[in-house]
């Protein structure tokens, strides 16, 4: 945990840039910002309170997945605007890194055991998405049904 904020400041900056890469509206900036923090901060508490990878990655990205459909609704855009770059603190591309590296080197047993972790964390990401979006579309039809709209 000493490493917190530091952790969560370079997720935000990393959020920030993938927006502006891909030229996401200025005024849309600091909203994935905030939603690169909740999954950077989600993940590191989850996995201090003792989750796996798989299970800190599914948390983290299901309370995204939630806060990208608030800010959809809100904002009115598509949920993917804001999903997508908050998501990208909790892309394993360190352990692709070092699975392309020991394979490199001949070492496969490396490669094995990066291979699985970076399979793991993008399954525990992609769970906690489908989550979300069903959590979100029972949310939003309970309350359209309410309100006797379709």
């Amino acid at each position: 945990m000493d490493n917190f904020w530091i952790m969560c400041a370079a997720s935000v900056v990393g959020t920030i840039g993938f927006g502006m890469i891909y030229q996401m509206k200025p005024k849309r900036l600091p909203v994935v910002a905030v939603g690169g923090f909740i999954a950077c901060a989600v993940f590191l508490i989850s996995r201090q309170l003792g989750a796996g990878m798989f299970a800190a990655n599914l948390i983290a990205s299901f309370i995204s997945g939630l806060y990208s459909v608030i800010c959809a609704r809100v904002i009115k855009a598509p949920v993917i605007v804001f999903l997508t770059p908050s998501l990208i603190p909790l892309v394993p591309g360190g352990y692709l890194f070092l699975a392309i590296r020991s394979l490199t080197a001949s070492d496969y047993k490396a490669f094995y055991d990066n291979v699985v972790s970076t399979a793991v964390v993008a399954f525990g990401i992609s769970a906690g998405i489908i989550c979300s979006s069903v959590v979100g579309k029972l949310i939003l039809y309970k309350k359209n049904k309410k309100s006797g709209a379709r």
